[in-house]
């Protein structure tokens, strides 16, 4: 798959398939430490944040309905703690372009940049 969109063919990603395209995929779970960083699914309530092997698309982490679904907790939680070195958070109806040159966002919402900083994180946006 790496070889193939390094030679131009385009991937699209959207919900969980734009989650796996990062090297290091945040997978299920709303705890870190058994605190909780994110809402919790009240069908599986306090999990563990599990980071899975993506497709490494993207050298960093990548999560997804960040605005709708709060999501954008448990992705500042994740760099901070260490889990993931960095991350991209996409709100719904938003993609993210990656190409030659600088990163694109088109659509509705915004993309969140979290990057590790002393003392933290640091959270800005790309786009909207």
């Amino acid at each position: 798959m790496r070889r193939l969109v390094a030679g131009g063919v385009p991937y699209l990603g959207v919900s969980a398939g734009a989650m796996i395209a990062a090297e290091g995929s945040l997978g299920s779970g709303s705890r870190i430490g058994g605190v909780v960083v994110s809402p919790e699914d009240p069908d599986d309530p306090g999990d563990e944040l599990e980071i899975e092997a993506g497709i490494g698309l993207v050298d960093v982490a990548i999560e997804v309905h960040v605005a709708e679904r709060g999501m954008l907790s448990r992705l500042v939680a994740a760099v901070e703690s260490g889990l993931v070195a960095g991350g991209l958070g996409i709100d719904e109806r938003t993609a993210l372009i990656v190409g030659d040159g600088e990163l694109r966002v088109d659509g509705r919402g915004s993309v969140w940049r979290v990057l590790p900083a002393e003392g933290g994180v640091l959270v800005s946006t790309i786009g909207s």
